[in-house]
Order: C-alpha cells, then sequence, then structure tokens
C-alpha cells in the first residue's frame, strides 16, 4: 500500500467501496474474487471489511488500484424488537501515528455483547483510533435517529 495519497486539484474523482464482506467472515465470495470483480469494475481502491476480522493485504495492490487495510467492528445492543446492533467500519490509516501495534491481517476479535450502557460504542471507537485505524459508523439509521444521538460520540465518520 502506498504510504499516502495525496488529491490534486485536477478534480479525478476516485471510486471505491470501504463497506464489503468475503468469505473470511460472512461474504459469499472468496478475497481475490471480490477484488478482481471490483477491479473489472474500474473501482480505484476497496477495503475488505469483514466482521471483526482485520484485513491487512498489500498482494493485490496495484498502480491503479489499492485495498485499504479495515474490517467492520461491531457488537449487537439488546433492543427490543432491534437486535442489529453498532457496526464500525475500521479503516487502517498508515499516517496516523500510535503507541500501540496495528492490527496485522487476519487477526479476529470477539464481539462486545452486549453492549454495556450507552458508552460502550465511544470505548470502542476510541480503541480502534488507539491501534492507528480511522473509524466510520455503519448504519448509522440503526441507531442514531435523533441529532443528539449522533454527537454523543466522537472520533467517528458516518457513511
Amino acid at each position: 500500500m502506498k504510504d499516502a495519497v495525496y488529491l490534486d486539484k485536477s478534480k479525478r474523482k476516485y471510486k471505491g467501496n470501504l463497506h464489503l464482506h468475503t468469505t473470511w467472515s460472512d461474504g459469499s465470495q472468496e478475497a481475490l474474487d471480490v477484488v478482481v470483480a471490483f477491479k473489472d469494475k474500474g473501482y480505484d481502491f476497496i477495503s475488505i471489511t469483514d466482521h471483526d476480522v482485520f484485513v491487512r493485504t498489500a498482494e493485490y495492490d496495484t498502480d491503479s488500484f489499492i485495498v485499504l487495510p479495515g474490517m467492520e467492528r461491531g457488537g449487537l445492543n439488546h433492543v427490543p424488537d432491534k437486535d442489529s446492533g453498532y457496526h464500525f467500519g475500521v479503516l487502517g490509516d498508515p499516517t496516523i501515528e500510535s503507541e500501540k501495534e496495528q492490527f496485522h491481517h487476519l487477526q479476529s476479535f470477539e464481539i462486545p455483547i452486549p453492549w454495556e450502557g450507552s458508552q460502550s460504542p465511544q470505548k470502542l471507537i476510541d480503541e480502534m483510533k488507539a491501534h492507528g485505524n480511522l473509524v466510520i459508523f455503519n448504519h448509522p439509521e440503526w441507531h442514531l435517529t435523533r441529532f443528539e444521538d449522533m454527537v454523543q460520540y466522537d472520533g467517528f465518520f458516518c457513511d
């Protein structure tokens, strides 16, 4: 993977996908098949974000296509009639300096269930960032239906 990507003022648009799964979790396709499919569709980048399995691989990178390291991290939130849980996109960022070790390829994580109060998602966000990652709140509409819900957590982006 390249150390940094700088977008110039040429107004070039980059096509990418930051939320997809392979057979390393609950996807139906092998990683190589996923990479080939997205390359064939003209994508510039993807991140394989399998559930609670960090994917860090540069073997599929070329001069015109990169696979950003990442995973989807989450847990179940036991809400009556709604057991979807919080899901966070976690993207490795080589520009973030961290005192903690970065996650390695196919490192797996236990699902923190159940969440213990409203601050559990914040603890997960903080822990992922401490290991040099960007965090994206996937599926925010599952839980963050009011503005007050959205602003209670710090350090993430919404997709």
